[in-house]
């Protein structure tokens, strides 16, 4: 039995065996970084041939229709058996909601100013960002959520959110009102009201996820948690950047959630509790994991916990 499924059923004992784990893992990040092993990510479909149209069917005759919003998380490198270019993965994606929908996939980029300060891990709970301005070019930097959001976002159509963490691209008829109002308001957040990612909760949004590991899918459950209402204190740090469009730059001063607040989040329960719902449908579709996600049903979800925090199992003490 590996690590990784000894892990597994420990952390599926409870949601607080899972937060006590996590804590004990965060706290002593720098202590543990010697026994940091590599990351495999998922690397299924890189042999062997992959009938990607089986995979657009898959999702057709599970519910998408034409004027859905799809927002797809992908790995491009698991759909290297389909022999297919990344526009042609887009195109096929994009000819499920071309008639009145949307297909957008998150473009979350890297920043100079970030990796100047060493290892990311090592600093990621000191939130030491808010240290500097960031910059973030829009069009100039570097996607490091695959080459399938990288290529859309070049599309001639796309629309490409003006706000810097976990940005979304989109085509469609939705693109131009999901990023309209993304930077507008005092302080604004990454999946606040005015978010690419709210506009897509608020438009029953599919979630898909192709190739990928379930814990890089679902970055939209954290509009749940970008509301005036959300229980806990000092959810926020504040930040500031300079978004440059062209020759343009606009100062803009926002709220990331703390790092600290990682250390409450039962992930692999989260899953597992909407799995067991039936709120999370998976398969494999051609040798692909395939999420498929919609976006009313999973608030409505989480709005019915009985903890207020869900999925953050946060002390009290921290509760507003």
């Amino acid at each position: 039995m590996g690590l990784g499924t000894i892990y597994h059923k420990l952390v599926l004992i409870s949601p607080q065996v899972e937060v006590a784990i996590r804590c004990l893992y965060w706290n002593n990040v720098k202590t543990l970084k010697k026994f940091r092993g590599s990351s495999g990510g998922v690397h299924v479909g890189e042999t062997g041939f992959v009938d990607f149209d089986k995979i657009i069917l898959y999702l057709r005759e599970n519910g998408v229709r034409k004027d859905d919003i799809m927002v797809v998380h992908s790995s491009f490198n698991a759909l290297a058996g389909a022999k297919l270019s990344a526009e042609e993965v887009i195109d096929k994606l994009y000819s499920l909601v071309n008639e009145g929908g949307s297909l957008a996939m998150p473009a979350i980029r890297s920043f100079e100013e970030e990796s100047n300060y060493g290892d990311y891990i090592d600093n990621y709970m000191d939130d030491v960002s808010k240290n500097f301005t960031t910059i973030y070019n829009i069009y100039q930097s570097p996607v490091t959520a695959g080459l399938l959001p990288f290529s859309l976002m070049r599309y001639d159509d796309a629309e490409i959110s003006y706000f810097p963490l976990n940005p979304l691209t989109a085509l469609g008829a939705h693109a131009e009102a999901m990023m309209e109002h993304n930077i507008e308001g005092e302080l604004p957040t990454a999946h606040g009201p005015n978010s690419a990612w709210a506009y897509c909760a608020n438009h029953d949004a599919w979630n898909i996820g192709i190739g990928v590991d379930i814990k890089d899918y679902l970055t939209i459950f954290h509009v749940s948690q970008e509301v005036p209402e959300w229980p806990v204190k000092d959810w926020y740090f504040e930040r500031d950047f300079i978004i440059k469009k062209s020759k343009r730059e606009t100062p803009l001063r926002i709220r990331e959630r703390k790092h600290v607040w990682t250390k409450y989040f039962a992930e692999t329960n989260f899953y597992n509790d909407l799995i067991t719902a039936g709120i999370l449908k998976t398969d494999l579709v051609e040798g692909i994991p395939i999420y498929m996600c919609r976006s009313k049903a999973l608030f409505a979800f989480i709005k019915e916990q009985k903890n207020p925090s869900y999925p953050y199992y946060v002390p009290k003490k921290y509760r507003k």
